[in-house]
């Protein structure tokens, strides 16, 4: 049998963190202050950030030639070569700071480097990140335009030897004596002349390239002001939000592992019957029975409405209606109490049975309900009708738990029993039995086998959903008929989905009678202990009696 739904409504689920709402805010503070004072204590670092823009470089003369763009892979490689920490090296050997770690990255689709430095000093992450920025774009120079410079050398070398071959045609001029020598030196100086200007020209291209920017800094490396890490503040709205998840996590869990009864919904999905009655948690109701003057106002309304239902239930012919509980302490004996007054109070003739042979309770408000009774009936074969107990309250009688204790072999479930229930059907449109709880003894199974509905009392306080799935399972291996529940401490507050039309139910609750509130049924009822049952006969019963005895609570 399923305890819960596979799938919870939203509403259940905001229930379910309303009512666990002081483990999840415990968590969010528990996780909040854990992570905190974790991240307080760790030392503090520093970050800076050097941004540089690289330029592509474009010098035909040189044999250098670009596309336009940069390959920002390799730049990032050549960045974070031994080569380039080297050249930072060196320029913070020049300082005082510590040098700190240094990471490189190139955001996508851009053609910049950012140089990121974290130190556990400021001046010390400032001055990193600056350091690799320069070094790089040092190297980056010098690498690039080592080629050009190279080409400068070399003209300059053809410049001095172009010079000195014009010298050297210009005194072969002065000396030649021939007119053909003296052209052809002239052509020669001429062709040298043209030479070393064509040459000049493009060492002055390539002096122009050589001062071409291989990139720039766009963003210099700042002092940071305060630490990157650890950021308490941070830390802290992240340890709530993660204790936050957590309780939320360990409130469903909790609620999934919990047997506690939390509701009218619940208790039915897990009984499969429906609720009869909500039975406020009232003090007076263990001296006195709430239909009666002077009982609880609240506990009254909630017995006259499970009457409607139980009568509803119960409107073809005559029944047999046992009331038990899956544990001791429960209410059984006063809902069975309660109810079979106010049946009675319909003018229906109703019969109560002290069946709770081992700790009978009835007699805690009927103080008559004592002497020879059902224990009897099953030992000594008595007749049950004789052994009616009249009351004062009209149409009510009662059965006695009996003097003797039921022997091994009389038990509740023989012929014997099932003749008196067909008796004290026969003399009543009702008979009510207060029997003994589900767990712990056999007597109710037996006697649930021969009853026509089974009432289940629930403490709605204490139940736990696996106590009453296993007297559900008892109850049912005997084939009874589990006409519904009955919670019993019923506690609106703790069920806020029914606390509306709860307290609507109730009448504004007068001020009790404080004489009589102590007082025993019978002295409340009138003096007159014949029950009344005009039209018919009534049946043979005894006077009533005096006796205590132990109760169900």
């Amino acid at each position: 049998m399923s305890t819960r739904q596979d799938q919870l409504p939203l509403r259940d689920l905001l229930g379910v963190l309303w009512l666990r709402k002081w483990w999840i805010v415990g968590c969010a503070i528990v996780f909040a202050l854990i992570w905190y004072v974790r991240a307080d204590l760790q030392p503090r670092s520093y970050t800076s950030t050097a941004g540089v823009l690289v330029l592509p470089v474009n010098v035909p003369e040189a044999g250098i030639t670009s596309p336009g763009y940069v390959f920002m892979a390799n730049e990032v490689q050549i960045a974070a070569s031994a080569a380039v920490a080297e050249i930072a090296a060196e320029k913070l050997a020049s300082t005082d700071v510590e040098p700190a770690g240094v990471s490189i990255a190139s955001p996508p689709d851009t053609q910049t480097i950012d140089f990121v430095a974290r130190g556990s000093y400021p001046r010390s992450a400032a001055e990193s990140a600056q350091a690799y920025a320069d070094a790089y774009l040092e190297f980056r120079e010098d690498n690039l335009l080592s080629s050009i410079r190279t080409q400068i050398k070399s003209i300059d070398a053809l410049l001095v030897d172009l010079e000195d071959r014009v010298a050297d045609a210009r005194r072969e001029l002065t000396e030649a004596t021939s007119e053909a020598d003296r052209q052809a030196l002239t052509i020669e100086i001429a062709s040298l002349s043209t030479q070393i200007q064509e040459q000049q020209q493009r060492r002055n291209t390539l002096e122009l390239a050589s001062e071409t920017p291989v990139g720039q800094v766009l963003q210099p490396a700042y002092l940071p002001s305060f630490p990157s890490s650890p950021r308490p503040r941070r830390a802290l709205v992240l340890g709530a939000l993660i204790g936050l998840l957590l309780g939320v996590g360990v409130a469903f869990l909790r609620d999934r592992l919990d047997q506690r009864i939390r509701g009218r919904e619940d208790i039915e999905s897990t009984v499969h019957a429906p609720v009869l009655g909500r039975i406020p948690n009232a003090p007076s109701l263990h001296r006195h029975i709430a239909v009666t003057p002077g009982g609880d106002v609240g506990a009254a309304e909630a017995f006259r409405s499970l009457r409607t239902r139980v009568l509803f239930a119960t409107r073809e012919g005559s029944s047999t209606i046992m009331i038990t509980s899956a544990m001791l302490g429960e209410g059984k004996t006063t809902v069975a109490t309660n109810l079979a007054v106010a049946m009675a109070q319909t003018d229906i003739d109703v019969i109560l049975v002290s069946a709770d042979l081992r700790r009978p309770a009835v007699h805690r408000y009927f103080p008559q309900c004592v002497g020879r009774g059902l224990a009897d009936v099953l030992n000594d074969g008595d007749e049950v009708a004789e052994l009616l107990v009249g009351t004062s309250q009209p149409h009510l009688v009662l059965v006695p738990s009996g003097t003797t204790s039921l022997s091994p072999e009389a038990g509740l479930g023989t012929n014997v029993m099932l003749n008196a229930l067909a008796t004290l059907a026969h003399e009543a449109k009702a008979v009510v039995l207060d029997a003994p709880p589900v767990l712990g003894v056999s007597d109710t199974l037996d006697l649930a086998s021969l009853v026509d509905h089974v009432i289940l009392v629930v403490d709605a306080s204490r139940a736990r959903k696996d106590v009453i799935l296993e007297s559900l399972h008892e109850l049912q291996s005997v084939g009874a008929s589990v006409l519904g529940v009955v919670l019993t401490h019923f506690e609106a507050e703790r069920f806020a989905s029914y606390a509306g039309d709860y307290r609507y139910a109730v009448p504004t609750e007068q001020e009790p009678d404080t004489a009589h509130d102590d007082a025993p049924i019978e002295e409340l009822l009138p003096a007159n202990g014949d029950r009344h049952d005009p039209g018919r006969p009534v049946p043979a019963r005894r006077d009533a009696g005096t006796g205590s005895g132990s109760s169900d609570g």
